[in-house]
């Protein structure tokens, strides 16, 4: 961030870059930020910009509203996660022609003021080299879900219908406020009929990217579904689903990769295929509320909502102690 300073709680300040000259392949993602300081910061990807100049070292006070057109999310990172180092041969693609991605925006939430400037930022390693595979995210999020006060377990449900091309999931990351005890998404799959765990995270740990034991592929008809519960046992009022600290959230965020077809032998039929696919990606890359309300999509595998085992380092490490 450009020497931005929050003077009340829960602002969200924005910055932006222009990379459209090439194009680039971001191998990983290096945050300079601290948790006392900062709640989270977003990167997306953007066709373009509303107004130029929003270009750093300018900034913008900003929410979750629509940050840019053909807005879709890069990276996100939270309560002290270490860098994220992708897969070999894999890089998320942004910038040059066969891009849509031409501007990247960085979205800053401060949960409380500051009494001095902040210049938190995610520094980038990239490679103009194409890479065999490229990388997106799915995310999976409410916007609807309630939480019920007194509560000691609470859930608010998700899921959809892949509905894309097949993507494999190589890492994951869980995103919720302070009632979050754990967040568990499942594949449905079309061909095996059957649920099978993604991933599983504590939302009071780092909320970083943590690679899969196994990768995991995930088909056009299979269905994805994640689970956030909650305690509210602290709580005297109904909590919604919001952008401030005093409100939840319920994120999966999945990061997988596809084929680059870039690559593809046929260069005039991989640019047509490349940009029919850019064309339709924002329509894709995410899955809100409820699809299926059926009880046999609700009805997820036993221990879907039972809390990860303790992990004092990780727990100390979210809070900025080591």
């Amino acid at each position: 961030m450009p020497q931005v300073l929050p003077q009340k709680d829960d602002e969200y300040f924005c910055t932006s870059v222009n990379i459209s000259s090439e194009d680039i392949f971001i191998k990983k993602f290096d945050p300079n930020a601290d948790s006392n300081r900062i709640h989270h910061i977003i990167i997306f990807g953007c066709r373009n910009l509303h107004r130029r100049t929003q270009l750093y070292p300018n900034h913008w006070p900003c929410s979750h509203s629509q940050l840019c057109p053909g807005m879709r999310v890069i990276y996100a990172w939270g309560r002290n996660a270490p860098s994220l180092q992708l897969p070999k041969d894999v890089g998320f693609h942004v910038g040059g022609g066969l891009s849509d991605i031409n501007f990247l925006v960085l979205q800053a939430h401060y949960a409380h003021p500051l009494s001095e400037h902040d210049s938190s930022g995610v520094r980038l390693l990239y490679t103009i080299q194409p890479q065999p595979y490229v990388a997106g995210i799915f995310l999976l999020a409410s916007l609807n879900g309630m939480i019920p006060p007194h509560q000691s377990q609470s859930h608010v449900d998700i899921n959809c219908r892949l509905n894309r091309d097949p993507i494999t999931v190589f890492a994951y990351r869980v995103h919720a406020h302070a009632l979050g005890t754990v967040i568990s998404g499942y594949r449905y799959s079309h061909n095996k009929k059957r649920w099978d765990l993604i991933a599983k995270g504590n939302p009071q740990w780092p909320q970083a990217f943590y690679p899969m034991d196994n990768l995991m592929q995930i088909d056009s008809q299979d269905i994805i579904a994640a689970r956030c519960t909650y305690n509210s046992t602290q709580r005297n009022t109904l909590t919604n689903m919001g952008s401030t600290a005093g409100d939840e959230m319920c994120n999966l965020y999945l990061m997988y990769y596809s084929e680059n077809p870039m690559l593809n032998n046929d260069d005039s039929m991989s640019r047509t295929f490349f940009y029919s696919l850019n064309e339709q990606r924002s329509d894709m890359e995410s899955c809100e509320d409820i699809e299926f309300d059926s009880e046999f999509y609700r009805n997820l595998p036993d221990g879907n909502d039972q809390p990860l085992p303790r992990n004092l380092t990780m727990e100390q490490s979210a809070i900025g102690q080591h």
